[in-house]
């Protein structure tokens, strides 16, 4: 209920964010590891069911394969997810000769799937980007855009270097995900005493599985530190929004355990096994409610960074529309797409900096790709039209109160259009 009647993630289910993708990802690979262990543990004693045991186990581990071979390539959240299910998975199949049973051949593929996935994003990059490495040091990256927003003697974000600070922005944004401000501290504690409780009631045999619901803490306290990854919050230094989304991903935590703390108050208590589950659905409906009056976290970050940008982007798109159909245009898409989104024009007719050796041609010959050129004062097509201005007439420029300036040319090398 918790989770399934989060505001927050029925708003990021609406957008381009792939966050509620990877959530999805990493509780079915979580579910299908936790009936691998289960199933692997039941063949050990299983007798003349050994087999079939085996054979669920199996199944159960390519599922997991599967899964998190897209959570990899849904977010780099994925990739240290995978490592930590794949040690967790890793253990009891080399344990006790299981490796040489039908489980054996499947953790072979399943360990096959988990290498060529991050394999292949990097040859992705190397192909299309020119570097194997783009996504970390890119003109693109976290990395870079951080360099360009905190330019030398600039002071960084608070948490920048400090995981002390990473892990307490996010355990606050994780918390004003999920519950109103202040009760966010009590749902916390209650997912700890939760964790507790799960790992004594499986007795560690599935609290193993249970604990990679933990790891985006430790995964967003060493980025955001680290990363060049900042998160604000607005009741801390600086006092904004940014990232804030991040902390969508403790929900399924801040879910899960609180309920084995319930089954295990209920077990301790059968008196109380009609009232508690009662209050319990009381609580997290009063929970969606108030998250929904108040605004969900990630909602409210988007209406305050989105003020300026919808009207710059509308205006951009009216432009776009202006010109002559089908026509190709020259446009660096990642920042504004959504004033090509409003235009309903496909992405195919841009080059942009999605396609490497298109847009590495335009930007030393910005004349000479398209007939339309769209600039964005600072970006790498600004830049490349100031050393290269030739064969361009400016055709119209689109400003708007706090965003940056866009300037449509026209090619001449294009004269048909």
């Amino acid at each position: 209920a918790l989770f399934g009647m989060h505001p927050g993630v029925g708003y990021l289910a609406t957008t381009a964010m792939t966050e509620p993708l990877f959530l999805a990802e990493l509780l079915w690979s979580l579910v299908a590891i936790a009936g691998h262990r289960r199933d692997l543990a039941q063949a050990q004693r299983a007798g003349a069911d050994a087999a079939a045991k085996q054979r669920s186990a199996s199944r159960h581990l390519i599922a997991a394969g599967i899964l998190l071979v897209c959570a990899v390539f849904t977010r780099y959240d994925g990739w240290i997810f995978a490592t930590a299910a794949w040690v967790l998975v890793s253990l009891p199949v080399l344990r006790a000769g299981n490796w040489r049973t039908r489980v054996g051949g499947a953790w072979l593929l399943f360990t096959a799937m988990l290498i060529s996935a991050p394999v292949l994003w990097i040859a992705y990059n190397a192909r299309q980007f020119g570097d194997p490495l783009d996504f970390m040091r890119g003109p693109y990256s976290a990395k870079a855009i951080d360099a360009k927003t905190s330019p030398p003697g600039s002071p960084h974000y608070p948490e920048y270097h400090h995981p002390e600070y990473a892990m307490l922005y996010y355990l606050k944004a994780a918390e004003m995900s999920a519950a109103p401000l202040g009760a966010g501290d009590l749902l916390l504690t209650l997912s700890l005493a939760g964790g507790i409780a799960a790992w004594g009631a499986s007795r560690g045999r599935q609290g193993g599985s249970l604990l990679l619901l933990w790891l985006p803490l430790p995964f967003y306290a060493w980025t955001i530190a680290y990363g060049s990854l900042p998160l604000f919050i607005p009741i801390w230094h600086p006092f904004s929004f940014y990232n804030t989304r991040y902390g969508i991903e403790m929900l399924p935590a801040f879910a899960m355990f609180p309920a084995f703390l319930l089954a295990a108050l209920v077990k301790w208590k059968p008196g109380l096994r009609i009232w508690a589950p009662m209050l319990a659905a009381l609580v997290l409906l009063a929970n969606s409610v108030a998250l929904l009056r108040a605004g969900p976290l990630i909602y409210r970050e988007a209406v305050a960074n989105a003020r300026t940008r919808i009207a710059f982007e509308s205006a951009l798109a009216r432009a776009l529309l202006a010109l002559p159909a089908k026509a190709r245009i020259v446009m660096a898409v990642s920042r504004d797409v959504g004033a090509i989104q409003q235009t309903g024009m496909p992405l195919r007719r841009f080059v942009d900096e999605g396609d490497y050796d298109r847009w590495r041609r335009a930007l030393a010959d910005p004349s000479g790709e398209a007939p339309f050129v769209v600039a964005l004062d600072g970006d790498a097509m600004a830049a490349a039209i100031r050393r290269h201005p030739r064969g361009l007439r400016l055709l119209k420029v689109v400003c708007s109160t706090g965003q940056p300036c866009a300037r449509i040319y026209q090619s001449e090398m294009f004269p048909g259009w």
